[in-house]
């Protein structure tokens, strides 16, 4: 699955990943605390759900 980013997200830790508004990123886990984990560009990392719209 893949979502869509709205706003942007800047990383504040390693394992967190940064977008912006119109990155695709894959999904690859979905996390009931509000953050999924994705891949973007080569990185991966973990990102807030409501920043982003599923496609």
């Amino acid at each position: 699955p893949q979502c869509k980013a709205l706003y942007q997200y800047e990383a504040r830790e390693a394992d967190e990943l940064s977008i912006n508004p119109g990155d695709i990123i894959t999904i690859i886990n979905f996390d009931d605390q509000g953050w999924w984990v994705g891949t973007f560009a080569g990185k991966k990392g973990m990102f807030p759900a409501n920043y982003v719209e599923k496609i």
